[in-house]
């Protein structure tokens, strides 16, 4: 089959997927948000308050504060990112429980061992990212993450809240769901 016409069809069915397009507006959403933050955010009572009430539950938010790049507006934009996390978590689980998980990623007959061991070594690594207990103020990439408003915007948000948060849901929530019903999508012929 042309692989361009195999992508179009691709594109095609992407975008009648209520979940896909619900995540990808999602994105976007956050992202222009996170562009669009006020540098005097924090002088409003509102945005203080609801950013140390997100700061009690979520710990990274004060690490993110604690490297003094743009302190007031990451972690406004952080907050609001935790806050939304529930959104992105239930478009995630519906999505997989509605449209299945593809049988390719679990073959029978081959050992289960080494899918969990990935999958436990990425949930681990996404903690680690969710919680950074080793970010360093000096690291210049966090401050290219976090200190520009197109990068905070667009990038940052994958790297340190949807990716990790996608990571944990599929990791920790639907691969053992699925694992253990064995509700998988059959393959199309």
């Amino acid at each position: 089959m042309n692989s361009k016409k195999q992508h179009t069809t691709d594109l095609k069915s992407a975008m009648r997927d209520p979940f896909g397009v619900a995540i990808v507006a999602y994105y976007l959403v956050m992202a222009v948000i996170g562009m669009l933050i006020p540098d005097d955010i924090m002088s409003h009572q509102w945005a203080r308050e609801f950013s140390d009430f997100m700061a009690g539950i979520v710990p990274q938010i004060d690490r993110i504060t604690a490297l003094n790049i743009k302190p007031d507006i990451n972690r406004f934009y952080f907050s609001l990112l935790w806050a939304g996390a529930p959104i992105c978590a239930v478009i995630i689980i519906l999505g997989a429980l509605v449209r299945g998980v593809n049988e390719d990623f679990v073959e029978y007959g081959r050992p289960i061992l080494k899918p969990m061991i990935a999958v436990l070594a990425l949930g681990l690594a996404s903690l680690w990212l969710l919680l950074l207990p080793g970010v360093q103020n000096t690291d210049g990439v966090i401050f290219g993450l976090i200190g520009n408003f197109f990068a905070r915007g667009l990038i940052a948000q994958v790297i340190f809240v949807n990716g990790p948060l996608m990571l944990c849901v599929g990791g920790f929530i639907l691969f053992p769901y699925f694992l253990l019903t064995g509700k998988y999508q059959q393959k199309s012929i």
